[in-house]
Order: structure tokens, then sequence, then C-alpha cells
């Protein structure tokens, strides 16, 4: 079951957030909340699934969940980033100069995943057959299920905001919030 929580920042009035009646509150909540909030849940098994397949395939272990959602988090904490290379990202103290200014970021001890675990699943990571005649099945089916969900769990107020997301905006209610005459 799912409640609706009004989440009030001062820019944007009257958003509503869905969230499942086992959220904690506002001031407990962290980062994955959000995450888990917005990333379609149901679907992650079958993608699992089909990655998984594709691992094996290529004489790799089997994906788990966890290091599924491992790899996610991976993937947003490197687009917090500002390296150049990928590859930088997995670089360990023990590997650099003690007498740098900033310490290396280490995602493999950090986040228990080595680069090259990461790499093959960024390279198999599947969420649907692919068709020659269309370039985006292979995403399509994670841009839709993304879509549908923030359709379930964002209730925009009647200001908009545009910002480095370029994913596609298709409201459940758009006929009241947007003005037919403009």
């Amino acid at each position: 079951s799912e409640i609706s929580i009004d989440y009030d920042q001062g820019s944007h009035p009257n958003l509503e957030l869905i969230w499942s009646s086992v959220t904690p509150p506002l001031a407990q909540r962290i980062p994955f909340h959000y995450f888990s909030l917005m990333f379609p849940m149901d679907d992650a098994s079958e993608w699992i699934t089909k990655t998984s397949s594709a691992l094996t395939n290529l004489h790799r272990r089997a994906l788990t969940r966890s290091e599924y959602f491992r790899f996610w988090g991976l993937i947003l904490a490197i687009s917090l980033g500002s390296e150049p290379n990928r590859r930088n990202y997995w670089i360990e103290e023990s590997d650099t100069d003690s007498k740098q200014v900033y310490p290396p970021h280490s995602f493999g001890s950090r986040f228990c995943m080595g680069i090259r675990r990461f790499e093959d699943i960024l390279h198999c990571l599947s969420f649907g057959d692919t068709d020659p005649n269309d370039r985006w099945s292979s995403i399509r089916p994670f841009l839709t299920a993304i879509n549908q969900r923030k359709q379930k769990v964002i209730c925009p107020s009647h200001i908009l905001v545009v910002d480095e997301l370029m994913s596609s905006w298709v409201s459940r209610r758009w006929h009241s919030t947007f003005d037919k005459n403009n």
C-alpha cells in the first residue's frame, strides 16, 4: 500500500511524492529511499536475469540482486564525480603517492566491486530484446519503466522544473497542469 506525503520545499509548492507506507519519516530518509522510490523495482528481477544470462554466456559468474544494486550505486556515484576516466575511481590509496591533496575514490574497496566486474556488468547490462530496426530497443524497456514509475510516484505542482534529467515527462494529470491556450 502507498501513502501520499506532501513534499514542501519552498520553490516546489504542492509537489507530492507517493511514498510506501513503510518509508521512514522525512528526517530519517537517506538517498537510497529516493532511489528506490524512482527505480522500477518490479522489473529489476527480469533485468537481473537477462544481465546474468549475458554474463554467463561470456563465462562470467551470474549477477546477484545485491550486486545489481551496488552496480547502480556505482553508476550514480560516478555521475556525481568529475574524473575524466571511469577507471580512475578504482585507484586505491595504496596505489598512489601519499602526498596527494585529495585521496583517491577507492571504489573497489568502498563498494566491494572491482573495475573488471563493473565493466563486465556494464557490457552485459540488458533490459530487453534487441530489434535491428529500433536502435533504442535495448534500453526502451528501462526508459518506459522509469517513466511509468515517475507517473505513479510524482504529482508535480503547476510549477515544473527543468534540470539535467533529460527524460521526457508524461504526466498522469496533464490536463490539469497544462494550459491549452499556450
